[in-house]
């Protein structure tokens, strides 16, 4: 049986996200609001909040860098912010 890949057209609380509450609530900026968005909370552990803490930056490294791919762009610029949300989830 073959796998098949499903696209969800959806939008995410815009970035960027930071970690609250001892790690466990993970906050989207405040937009305007008095209070900001709770994006995920009841999280068990800080690896866990670092990581979705860093989704919209991961996320938006990895398109650009997909995307200079086709282009053949310079990857360097791209590599360096890749490095970097990658070291926001780590929490380095």
């Amino acid at each position: 049986m073959a796998s098949r890949i499903v696209q969800i057209d959806s939008t995410h609380t815009p970035g960027p996200w930071r970690t609250g509450d001892m790690f466990q609530t993970v906050f989207g900026p405040p937009n305007g609001q008095p209070a900001p968005y709770v994006v995920a909370q009841r999280i068990r552990n800080r690896a866990d909040a670092r990581l979705i803490a860093a989704a919209p930056a991961l996320l938006e490294a990895l398109e650009k860098m997909l995307g200079d791919f086709s282009t053949y762009g310079d990857l360097e610029t791209e590599a360096k912010k890749a490095r970097a949300a990658v070291a926001l989830a780590r929490g380095s």
